[in-house]
């Protein structure tokens, strides 16, 4: 038989360029393909971490891209409100372990102010601050791992979205305008999560309610806060966290609130 390896060693010897150019574009190929999978591997992983705190959302019914986008990564998004009686509703339930409004609106220097609960917070007890410890009073707050704020520093927020190192002038505007005569104090870093609450700043919602002249969900000249939510008018909330006790209340309550008033899913 001929020997074919000669010929062979003649034609890449001729036609060298083409061949190291079809060698190169081989590996280019086969290097986006595994640098696509490792990236589409490291989004789904970092996406669900990201969305580790928030069980189940219970919102108004319309985007859930919008509700997961505005709640789990604090992007800015005009959310239809829940009644506020809902949470009188939710506090009946024995199958969850806490839920926690949450009410946005505010900013301080590009950070966005967010209103909630202590254990929402603290996850019921499971996660610590790293420093100082969680509000306890209606003008404290606590802040992310990556908000360059002091403990002790107090600050006064900002109706709307700001930019980074903008603490707003008073003018109505982009920014908005300052809440004059209303000063929070910072008493609490969480710890780092990687996710965009690192940049967050997390008040008492009866604080954001009060800022923007809603009631606080609890007696007149109370200055209660967190739970329980009876006394006077709870005012109507974006979103609720829910935390189930279990796969099978999880699932439960998602369907409990799937009506033609309220939305509720797994945003994992």
């Amino acid at each position: 038989m001929m020997n074919p390896f000669p010929i062979v060693w003649a034609d890449m010897r001729r036609t060298r360029t083409g061949i190291l150019a079809v060698v190169c574009l081989i590996a280019i190929a086969v290097a986006l393909g595994i640098a696509v999978s490792s990236q589409e591997r490291a989004l789904r992983k970092g996406s669900a971490r990201a969305a580790d705190g928030f069980d189940l959302l219970i919102g108004s019914p319309g985007s859930q891209t919008e509700l997961v986008l505005s709640t789990v990564y604090l992007q800015p998004a005009v959310l239809p409100l829940l009644p506020g009686d809902i949470i009188k509703h939710l506090q009946e339930e024995t199958g969850a372990v806490y839920f926690a409004p949450i009410a946005f609106g505010d900013s301080y220097q590009g950070y966005a102010v967010v209103g909630s609960s202590s254990a929402f917070v603290t996850q019921a007890g499971l996660i610590r601050p790293a420093e100082g410890r969680v509000f306890e009073a209606i003008r404290e707050v606590v802040i992310g791992a990556d908000v360059r704020l002091r403990l002790g520093e107090t600050f006064v927020p900002l109706h709307g979205q700001s930019r980074p190192g903008e603490s707003g002038s008073g003018d109505e505007g982009e920014a908005g305008h300052k809440h004059e005569g209303f000063r929070y104090t910072v008493v609490g870093r969480m710890p780092r999560q990687g996710n965009p609450w690192d940049r967050a700043i997390i008040a008492p919602v009866e604080a954001v309610w009060r800022l923007h002249g809603l009631g606080t969900g609890h007696a007149e000249g109370k200055e209660q806060i967190g739970p329980p939510w009876e006394g006077g008018t709870v005012p109507d909330i974006p979103v609720i966290v829910v935390k189930p006790r279990s796969v099978a209340d999880a699932y439960r309550l998602r369907a409990k609130y799937r009506t033609s008033t309220t939305m509720a899913l797994f945003p994992a």
